[in-house]
């Protein structure tokens, strides 16, 4: 199996890089990529694992960005990406991840005294991120679960929401470019129908070198759209469970929700043919 969107303890997922390998091993994954939000600091000490267990570990990463006024996010992936520029480029929205951190907590802490604190002891050793502020929520009794904590107070348009920083559209394909990789935009299906074929010509406009088919949240419908717009524009077709561990114990690594992440070998090695033909600016 592929599975070609995951994430660790670098960025919002539950495992530690070598557990989410072995997660991999266990579920069959023969080739696995990293893509922990806005940093590749995961991709080595995955890599490693994945040599001593048999997973091929691709380098990549998820980054925050914008397109017409609306956040998205965008796999990246090739080799090129660990090179300390560019490793330090797609840090660009990370380091003002605190700051938006602090504000949530502060925005939390006014209207259910809920702060950054204890997300912060919620998430030890793992990037803060909404997640745990909304299993803080829970701990706490302000919610009853997850759901009801981003419904309530940590989605787009709730009183506890701080957008999160980001780069360009443009920005991230030319960082991709510029490692020898490729662009990917994410999870298309997480859009709103009429939103997403707005993002999606945008992306297109941006020079976007391939859409995300295969996600957990993708249903047979809309997985035979987007593979019918990739043909016609001449698109690389990527997928992957987005695999959080258990902050989303519902998703599994290889497979996702439903067995939606059946990523046909001849994509990847459309994938992988791409990324060998290029290479660092």
């Amino acid at each position: 199996m592929v599975d070609l969107h995951t994430h660790t303890l670098a960025s919002d997922g539950g495992d530690r890089p070598d557990e989410l390998v072995a997660a991999a091993a266990a579920a069959g994954v023969g080739t696995l990529a990293v893509t922990d939000h806005d940093t590749v600091a995961a991709v080595a000490e995955a890599r490693a694992a994945g040599e001593r267990l048999g997973v091929e570990v691709l380098a990549g990463c998820e980054l925050t960005a914008t397109v017409g006024g609306r956040v998205v996010h965008v796999l990246l992936y090739g080799e090129g990406l660990l090179e300390p520029d560019l490793a330090d480029a797609v840090q660009v929205a990370r380091r003002g991840r605190d700051e938006r951190n602090r504000a949530i907590g502060e925005r939390l802490e006014r209207l259910c005294g809920v702060g950054y604190d204890n997300a912060a002891e919620v998430a030890g050793t793992s990037a803060l991120s909404r997640a745990h502020f909304a299993r803080a929520l829970i701990a706490k009794g302000a919610v009853a679960d997850v759901a009801e904590a981003f419904d309530r107070y940590l989605s787009s348009g709730r009183p506890a929401y701080v957008p999160a920083p980001s780069v360009s559209l443009t920005d991230a394909v030319a960082i991709a470019a510029k490692a020898g990789g490729v662009a990917v935009l994410a999870h298309p299906g997480r859009l709103a129908a009429a939103e997403r074929d707005r993002v999606v010509g945008e992306a297109l406009e941006a020079g976007i070198d391939g859409v995300e088919v295969w996600h957990s949240q993708h249903d047979a419908d809309l997985r035979r759209s987007l593979i019918a717009l990739v043909e016609r524009r001449g698109l690389l077709a990527t997928g992957g469970s987005d695999y959080h561990g258990r902050h989303k114990p519902d998703v599994r690594v290889g497979t996702g929700t439903g067995g939606n992440v059946a990523v046909p070998a001849g994509r990847l090695d459309a994938l992988q043919d791409r990324l060998a033909s290029t290479g660092p600016a």
